[in-house]
């Protein structure tokens, strides 16, 4: 009975030690996951949104009269931002989600090979990086820089109607059928950030 006693008592000691990081390291994972989760369910809400208020305005056709596109697009901003009139940033990028997508973030992005991509940027940018707001037009004067495929590939799929920009060192959820500012999360791209991962893959929004 000793004998029995004193090895369980060793086995308390020592399997936490071996499995502890493994432990964590889960634990950080389903933490990632579940703030994840809660941004797709966030993004399916505003889609739903979106895809509510598009059916009634004028459709966004080709044409050669941007009035006619502006007109369209204009009036279905117009409808989302009174939809959303209490809307705040960090909505959709709540804390936890932030969290998640910097880590991503940084594991994609070596500081070395950001500073790079952003550098590449300078001549076409302002000066100084525009204000943003959420729930407002795209800041004027402002390129809609492209996200590197790297990041695309980690980050959270989006349905069609979003797509992820870069304004500064924050990273836009931007709607383009309504040339809107959803959301956004500041200092997404810090001067200094971790690398040597690979890009995890992103998981479809269900």
């Amino acid at each position: 009975m000793t004998l029995r006693i004193l090895a369980l008592l060793c086995s308390v000691v020592v399997v936490p030690v071996v499995a502890g990081p493994a432990a964590a390291q889960t634990a950080t994972a389903q933490q990632e996951a579940v703030a994840l989760a809660q941004f797709d369910a966030h993004v399916a809400d505003y889609v739903a949104l979106h895809r509510r208020l598009e059916g009634p305005v004028p459709p966004q056709q080709l044409s050669d009269d941007m009035r006619i596109v502006h007109a369209a697009i204009d009036a279905l901003a117009k409808g989302i931002m009174t939809a959303r009139k209490d809307a705040r940033r960090g909505d959709l990028f709540t804390e936890d989600v932030a969290g998640a997508f910097k880590t991503r973030i940084a594991r994609c992005l070596p500081a070395n090979e950001l500073e790079s991509i952003l550098a590449e940027r300078e001549p076409e940018d302002p000066a100084v990086a525009p204000a943003l707001h959420a729930n407002s037009r795209w800041p004027q004067g402002m390129p809609y820089n492209f996200v590197p495929p790297q990041l695309i590939k980690a980050l959270p799929r989006l349905p069609p109607e979003l797509q992820y920009r870069i304004v500064g060192r924050s990273l836009v959820l931007w709607d383009y059928h309504a040339d809107l500012v959803v959301d956004y999360l500041p200092d997404a791209f810090p001067r200094q950030a971790q690398g040597g991962f690979e890009c995890a893959s992103s998981v479809p929004v269900s």
